[in-house]
Order: C-alpha cells, then sequence, then structure tokens
C-alpha cells in the first residue's frame, strides 16, 4: 500500500483541475467560426497570427483568412528570413482588404516589383508601401497601380526617389471610384502626354517630394476633395523640368497647404477660383537659395509662381503666409483684391510689402506679422 500525502493529492487534483480549465479556453475559442478567428488575428502582427498555426490542426489555416496583413520588416531582420515569410504570406493568404508593407534593408527591384505586384492584384481597399531605398516601378507594376486599384480606398506610398511611368491610358483618363485618401512621397512620375485622373469620392490628397517630369499637364478630376497638402524640398524642387501643370478640380477645398523650399517647384492651379472660397489657405517658403541651381533668374520664377498661385485664393477668408521675406512691392501689386479675406498671418514682412496687401484686402479684420529689417 502506497500512502501519498494529502497535500500533494491536492496539489495533483489542483494542477489537473487548471488544466482541465485552459483545455476548457481552447476548445472554445478553436470552436469559433472561422470568419470571426480570422477578424480576431487581424488585429495581431500578420507574423504573430502566422505563429498561431502550431496550436493545433484547428489553427493551422486560420490565420490564412485575416484581411489585414503587415509586411513589415525591422533593420536587424535576416533578409533570407524575411523573402521567404513574405512569399509564404502572398501565397497563402485568399482575401485581403489592408495590405502594408514597408522594407528598411536594400532588395533587387524585380523581387519588390513582383510584391507590389501582387498586393495591387489582390485589389485590397488599403494599401501602404514604404522603403527608405530607391525601387522604380516596373512597367507591370505602373500598369496594376493605374489599372487594377478600384476597390482601392486609401493609397499610401512612402518612397526614396520611386521612378513610376504612367501608362497610356485608352480612354484618355484613368478612374480611382473609390479612393477617399491619396498619400504620395519620393515619387517621380514620367507622363508621355496630357493626363487626367478623376477621383470621384477623394477627400485628402497629399504629396510630399513628389515630381511630374513632363511638358504637359496633370489634371487632378476630385469633386468631393477637401483637404490639399503639397510639400516640395530643395532636391526635388530643383527636379527638371517645371513646366507641368498640376490642375485641381473641385468644388468645396477646405484646407490648401504648400510647403516648399524657396519656390513653387510646378505650377498649381486651380479650376475655379470659387472652389476654394471657404478654405483655410497656408503657404510657407523657405527663403535659403543655397540648394537651388539658376539663381539668377530664380527671384522672377518664384514671384511668377507666387502670383499665379494667390490669385487663384481670392475669395477666401483666411490666409497663412510665411514666405513675405520672397516678395517685393512690384509683385504685390498684380496680385488680384482679395475681396473676403478677414485674416491674415504673414512672418516676416517689409513695410511696402505690408502696405501693398493691405490695400489688397478692404474688410481685414485680424492680421498678424513680424516687420523684418
Amino acid at each position: 500500500r502506497t500512502i501519498i500525502p494529502g497535500r500533494l493529492v491536492l496539489q495533483m487534483a489542483s494542477v489537473g483541475s487548471t488544466h482541465k480549465k485552459q483545455k476548457a479556453k481552447v476548445d472554445i475559442i478553436s470552436k469559433l467560426p472561422d470568419s470571426l478567428i480570422s477578424h480576431i488575428l487581424s488585429f495581431l502582427p500578420t507574423e504573430d497570427a502566422v505563429r498561431t498555426s502550431v496550436l493545433s490542426k484547428r489553427w493551422i489555416d486560420c490565420w490564412t483568412l485575416i484581411n489585414k496583413v503587415d509586411l513589415d520588416e525591422y533593420p536587424e531582420r535576416n533578409q533570407q528570413h524575411f523573402i521567404n515569410f513574405v512569399y509564404k504570406t502572398l501565397l497563402l493568404i485568399k482575401k485581403v482588404e489592408s495590405f502594408t508593407l514597408f522594407i528598411t534593408n536594400k532588395y533587387d527591384a524585380t523581387l519588390v516589383n513582383a510584391w507590389i505586384s501582387c498586393i495591387l492584384n489582390r485589389r485590397p481597399k488599403k494599401i501602404d508601401i514604404g522603403t527608405i531605398y530607391e525601387i522604380p516601378f516596373s512597367a507591370l507594376t505602373s500598369h496594376s497601380l493605374f489599372n487594377d486599384t478600384y476597390n482601392l480606398e486609401e493609397l499610401v506610398l512612402k518612397m526614396c526617389d520611386c521612378d513610376i511611368k504612367v501608362p497610356p491610358s485608352r480612354v484618355g483618363y484613368f478612374i480611382f471610384g473609390n479612393l477617399k485618401v491619396i498619400k504620395l512621397c519620393g515619387i517621380i512620375f514620367t507622363i508621355d502626354q496630357s493626363l487626367v485622373i478623376r477621383f470621384s469620392v477623394l477627400k485628402n490628397f497629399e504629396m510630399k517630394n513628389c515630381s511630374w517630369l513632363s511638358a504637359h499637364d496633370v489634371t487632378i478630376e476630385a469633386p468631393l476633395l477637401e483637404n490639399v497638402f503639397i510639400e516640395q524640398d530643395c532636391e526635388s524642387a530643383n527636379r527638371g523640368p517645371r513646366s507641368c501643370k498640376i490642375k485641381f478640380t473641385a468644388s468645396c477645398i477646405k484646407e490648401f497647404t504648400y510647403s516648399g523650399c524657396c519656390a513653387i517647384s510646378q505650377p498649381i492651379v486651380l479650376s475655379n477660383s470659387s472652389a476654394a472660397r471657404n478654405a483655410s489657405v497656408t503657404i510657407i517658403l523657405d527663403n535659403d537659395w543655397s540648394d537651388y541651381e539658376e539663381t539668377n533668374h530664380l527671384v522672377y520664377q518664384i514671384n511668377l509662381q507666387l502670383v499665379i498661385l494667390l490669385k487663384q485664393f481670392s475669395e477666401v477668408k483666411c490666409i497663412k503666409f510665411d514666405a513675405s521675406e520672397v516678395l517685393t512691392q512690384p509683385t504685390v501689386a498684380l496680385l488680384s483684391k482679395f475681396a473676403m479675406l478677414t485674416h491674415l498671418d504673414l512672418g516676416s514682412v517689409s513695410g511696402e510689402v505690408l502696405f501693398g496687401l493691405l490695400q489688397k484686402s478692404p474688410v481685414l479684420n485680424t492680421l498678424i506679422f513680424q516687420v523684418c529689417n
């Protein structure tokens, strides 16, 4: 007869009870429908979702049903492991609504283009792609971007001097019927003919350090567009040619912001000045000329572009203009009257320019400025 101490028996019973409880919990989760499990797994980083496949036979394929995929690479990661992970994910994932790809290491452009094309062909609602290295889009990837993205609602491309050659359109324009948000950074577009892009429901347009290398015009038709943000550093602003006009056809712009290094790199045109009647306008220009080429006639170009841009906001009520140091009194004289302007926020400004702007603003209520030497 074996005598077992009572305390040990209680401990064993407790362990058994805990194991049963844990098993019961696992069973409860495992019995959930696939759609619910995939929804839960979509809140995890994709790599963690993939790891759940080792839990049991029931979980082997659950991660392939997730609708949100994040392929984010951290700097110290083994590149071959990341390549294998990306291929496995793209091969096995069935249907995706949101796709994120962020690369911190340098890969062959052909490889990355294959990934991006695969992502675009899945026709998700949201795409977010970023890299710190130069990766030009292939002809196939460019074609997919402009022709296979009708379901897309949000497009974010954070690239580094990424060349995209816009394919010719058979009907003369491209349509992004469901796109609401577009954020582009570090893109160099090349077009061989005038380009029209129609955004039926676009509300937010953001473009940082992007260039359109063409002598033709680009027209953005976005009747519901509310926010426009354009930013150019000196490097991107120096890319030529600068003759390509960017035209916005919109009717209800609420915020317009342009931030640039010394100059407005390319002409920006609104189809109708009344489209920005209710907009809050911000224009910021750095007056550091050191990084600019062709400085001798640059002042003339800057003043000309400023006049063209500011004339289109003659009906707005609020302007923040932190570029007064590049304005001259003769340039101000060329501006249209700001008949509805009630709030004007200036940076450092000379007395002559300030007086000229006041003459152009008959109903001004609020004026903020700093007198320059």
